[in-house]
């Protein structure tokens, strides 16, 4: 009986070894890398992925908000010579663009810019490839809509990829109202403004010169770069 609980401890003592034998031939296994573990880096994380969107979406703001400024100051075309240029007091045409050809022309500002003003590689290690850039700009009664088709896409080590195909936001220039009101002051669209107070936080100024009146709209429910948008436009007299 003695002998055979001696046998069966010895046993126990035998297991025991072989266990904390394997156990320490795999943690020295896997210190010394024997073990493949994917890298981190490989990996093309969900927070990597928004990190660059974010950079994209805030860098393609800033030149939708700079097409704004533009078009408001040059008669609603962000180049100066086809309505008025502000500068110089020049008025080159008393008719105003349409809400469609502003839209088109912020947009085409903007697609002009983006690929080489607003690169996701400054945003992220990984390889980048990227498609051109089609934006669409459109104009409610209390803000503007940017939209840009831009294939995206994130490239890791291990040939994961993960890809961005749309920017959207909105600005808070309510241009469609701006551009309506215009058009009334000019007699293009209705009557003509008999009074000011009837605008919605809408302030008019008009700049008389030799041949022709230079009027401000100042709307203070709309902002660009934390100031009220102003937008210029023409008349000959």
């Amino acid at each position: 009986m003695t002998a055979r609980k001696a046998q069966i401890s010895w046993f126990v003592v035998a297991g025991l070894v072989i266990a904390i034998i394997i156990l320490l031939m795999s943690w020295l296994t896997y210190s010394m890398g024997f073990i493949t573990k994917k890298p981190q880096e490989a990996v093309t994380s969900e927070s990597e992925l928004g990190k660059v969107h974010a950079y994209l979406e805030s860098c393609e703001k800033g030149l939708a908000e700079d097409a704004l400024i533009l078009i408001g100051n040059h008669g609603g075309m962000t180049e100066p010579k086809k309505y008025l240029t502000i500068e110089t007091n020049k008025v080159s045409s008393e008719a105003l663009p349409t809400l469609e050809e502003i839209g088109q022309d912020a947009a085409n500002y903007i697609d002009k810019r983006l690929e080489r003003t607003c690169r996701p590689e400054t945003a992220t290690k990984k390889e980048v490839q990227t498609s051109r850039p089609k934006t669409s700009v459109t104009f409610n009664d209390k803000e503007t809509r940017v939209e840009t088709e831009w294939q995206v896409t994130l490239k890791a080590a291990n040939s994961t990829e993960q890809s961005i195909s749309m920017i959207r936001f909105s600005l808070p220039v309510r241009m469609k109202l701006l551009h309506e009101t215009a058009m009334k002051d000019l007699g293009i669209q209705g009557t003509d403004l008999t009074s000011v107070e009837s605008l919605d936080n809408i302030g008019v100024k008009k700049i008389i010169y030799e041949n022709s009146i230079i009027n401000l709209l100042v709307d203070h429910k709309s902002e660009i770069k934390d100031k009220p948008y102003k937008f210029f436009y023409a008349e000959k007299v």
